[in-house]
């Protein structure tokens, strides 16, 4: 689902867990041809942009319409995954339905072994951009 109610383009994520799931590379600090032939998914702290530049040091520039997660030992994002979805659940009439918080943007090169948070387009930052252009 697209975010949005006022409740989640306004809330702040650092320190909640959010879920990615993609068909990349699941093989820690590997760069195999191959992505996954399932899909996976797993859960990444949301760090605040403020750390994840301190982690980055300045290898790279986090903007305000972007977020970071993860950074934990052997989860992460990685290639083949870019593009997909850093979700949150929430429950909506007794029914989890999961809202798109983030776009996989950007990431270590060793997925899952260094200690450095992925970078996601936050979505929440652009959907009034969205909405506008959806139904046009």
């Amino acid at each position: 689902c697209l975010p949005v109610f006022d409740n989640i383009i306004e809330h702040n994520f650092e320190g909640e867990h959010l879920e990615v799931a993609g068909w990349g590379h699941f093989s820690m600090g590997t760069e195999s041809m191959f992505g996954s032939d399932k899909l996976l998914a797993v859960s990444l702290p949301v760090q605040s942009n403020v750390f994840c530049q301190e982690k980055h040091r300045g290898q790279t520039e986090i903007f305000s319409t972007q977020m970071c997660a993860g950074g934990e030992p052997g989860k992460d994002s990685c290639s083949g995954d870019s593009g997909g979805p850093l979700m949150k659940p929430f429950s909506i009439n007794n029914s989890t339905r999961y809202f798109l918080i983030g776009i996989v943007s950007v990431g270590p090169k060793k997925c899952g072994v260094d200690p450095l948070p992925g970078i996601f387009t936050a979505v929440t930052k652009y959907i009034t951009w969205i909405l506008d252009n959806v139904y046009d």
